[in-house]
């Protein structure tokens, strides 16, 4: 095949391409569409790659004194140590094997061999540093934080450092009471309370305390009465080491190098494939290198070619200029043309915002049959999870092959994000209203569920009222409001699913990760209102409309909610007649 059959039969598989990108995204048949002009090209460039070299001294302190090895190098001297970190780093960076093995290794793979910062060498001489620990000066002990050194502490048995206790017999006061039984003037006897000095503390009130054998101090439990702990920075041992490994690291740079004329989509296209990635794009062979010896840096060419093809479509009666590259072709740019044939979906949700349906309660049904469409094309889609992701709006736009402008992007998320919370604020209020309003009959249900598990708590007063002890001891009002919480929180749960499936038949799962994120579910707002308003709305019913049975066990009257209780009815006892032996006695 010779080279302009290659050309054609590129140019065949981008208009292919074209065909699908927009039927895929924008669910829109692609019948219409014609090529104006196609020119497809064969582009040769050459890519940089740039390693620099990059010494590192990573140091790290040790516990203790480390011996050093064989072709290690060990010093007390600070400044000499230093000095030796120093020159090791020097020299390194200027070693030419070094850059001699960095040659080796990237010339016998494949591009791009290194395409990330990489480690490409160690040192095998490393550096230690012995010095005393600042903080116990060699010793391994410091004094105790808990005691300041002194070994012991305040007692904290009970006299905080007094040395004395309240007397647990008299109760501090220094006197006990006993209980005598005496006989009065009549005759008959009775009790009487006759005070004395307590026994133990000889009627001080206070005693030795045992804890600390009236010294007022203890031991201190954290050093055990020494006076000094371990140092926690040298964990004892009262010296560190600094070991010192030097390690060569590779930066590589990519860049392109192109000839005279190559327009700048070419550029761009290959930053936005990233040059680490060209392989998958074109074919890129080996070509030459250069050493930096002074800056230890080697620059090395490679050879690219890759097929470009510009594209100039027309469909639905409108114009634009593509850019494909890379077999198989992948799109750099449509030339927005999909804001085009999308602007329908965009005008129906920018008038469903603006339009007066959004001020009535069944909006999120005409919301629903505008979501859907918008949300069935991948480019919408792409834009959504960008946004979704924290994208800004003119990496949206790479993302959508450059088929949306910015001001369309900015106004689309707007649209949908309006349309979204408006339709969930309706749904919240709604359910604000209907939870609140049926906390009413379920916390009758709830009051009488509760009666029935414990029908030893119901009384029956005066005629025909049943009163609930547990209920009314205090504030009955107050008790019912508490009583909406567990009613609205299930309510809540059950809103809250709702309005997720009810996200998910518009718009799919992305959509509903997408209103999550923006906060636009129901919220701790929508809660709290909820749960004020059930509450509310119960006391307020229950005190204009106290709650009563009659006899016969109907509420009200009117609703049998259990079997009619037996009325108990209070009697009055009658005193038992007493005589007085004593007094008869005496008559006799």
């Amino acid at each position: 095949m010779d080279r302009n059959d290659s050309l054609s039969q590129y140019s065949e598989e981008c208009q292919a391409v074209a065909d699908k990108y927009i039927e895929r995204s924008t669910r829109f048949g692609a019948t219409d569409l014609k090529v104006l002009e196609a020119l497809p090209e064969i582009r040769r460039f050459k890519v940089s790659v740039l390693h620099s070299l990059e010494v590192i001294s990573e140091k790290n302190d040790y516990l203790g004194v480390i011996q050093p090895g064989g072709d290690d190098f060990s010093t007390v001297d600070w400044v000499l140590y230093q000095k030796e970190v120093q020159e090791q780093a020097k020299a390194e960076l200027t070693r030419k094997k070094t850059l001699v093995d960095l040659i080796a290794t990237v010339k016998t793979r494949p591009y791009p061999a290194v395409s990330d910062k990489s480690l490409i060498r160690e040192h095998p001489r490393r550096l230690f540093h012995t010095y005393k620990c600042g903080k116990c000066h060699s010793s391994g002990r410091v004094s105790c934080h808990g005691c300041d050194g002194s070994g012991t502490v305040a007692c904290h048995g009970g006299c905080w450092g007094s040395g004395r206790t309240s007397c647990v017999y008299c109760q501090g006061s220094g006197q006990v009471s006993e209980q005598h039984q005496v006989r009065d003037y009549t005759g008959h006897y009775r009790w009487e309370t006759r005070y004395h000095h307590c026994f133990r503390c000889l009627g001080e009130g206070q005693v030795t305390c045992s804890g600390c054998n009236g010294s007022g101090r203890n031991s201190c439990w954290t050093c055990r009465g020494s006076g000094e702990v371990s140092c926690g920075t040298c964990a004892g041992h009262g010296y560190l080491t600094r070991i010192t490994s030097t390690n060569t690291y590779t930066v590589p740079k990519f860049s392109g190098i192109y000839p005279k004329g190559t327009p700048d989509y070419v550029h761009e296209a290959l930053c936005r494939a990233e040059f680490p990635n060209m392989e998958q794009y074109g074919i890129l062979k080996f070509e030459d290198v250069n050493i930096i010896q002074e800056q230890s840096k080697v620059d090395f060419i490679y050879e690219a070619t890759m097929l470009f093809c510009e594209l100039s479509i027309e469909i639905a009666g409108h114009k634009s200029e593509w850019v494909q590259f890379g077999s198989p072709p992948r799109i750099h740019s449509s030339g927005e043309i999909l804001e085009v044939l999308l602007k329908d979906d965009f005008e129906r949700l920018d008038s469903l915002v603006r339009g007066r349906s959004r001020k009535l309660p069944w909006f999120h049904r005409r919301a629903q049959r505008v979501i859907a469409p918008f949300m069935k094309s991948e480019v919408h889609q792409e834009m959504v999870n960008a946004d979704l992701k924290g994208c800004a709006t003119s990496v949206i736009v790479e993302k959508v092959n450059s088929s949306l402008s910015e001001d369309y992007v900015k106004q689309a998320l707007t649209r949908l994000r309006q349309t979204v919370r408006t339709a969930t604020c309706w749904s919240s209020l709604k359910w604000t209203m209907g939870i609140a309003l049926s906390s009413i009959p379920l916390i009758v249900s709830e009051i009488f569920f509760m009666e029935r598990l414990k029908p030893h708590t119901m009384l029956i007063a005066q005629d025909h009222l049943v009163i609930f002890p547990w209920l009314s001891e205090s504030n009955p009002l107050l008790t019912i409001a508490v009583m909406t919480i567990p009613l609205s929180f299930s309510g809540l749960l059950f809103a809250k699913w709702v309005s997720k499936r009810w996200i998910r038949h518009s718009g799919g799962k992305l959509l509903v990760d997408w209103t999550s994120r923006k906060g636009l579910l129901i919220g701790r707002k929508t809660a709290a209102a909820t749960f004020i308003s059930s509450a509310l709305a119960a006391s307020c019913f229950f005190s204009m409309v106290p709650m009563w049975i009659d006899q016969e066990g109907k509420l009200y009257g009117t609703l049998a909610v259990f079997k009619a209780p037996q009325i108990i009815e209070a009697t009055i006892s009658q005193p038992r007649k007493t005589t007085n032996r004593q007094s008869s006695r005496k008559n006799k």
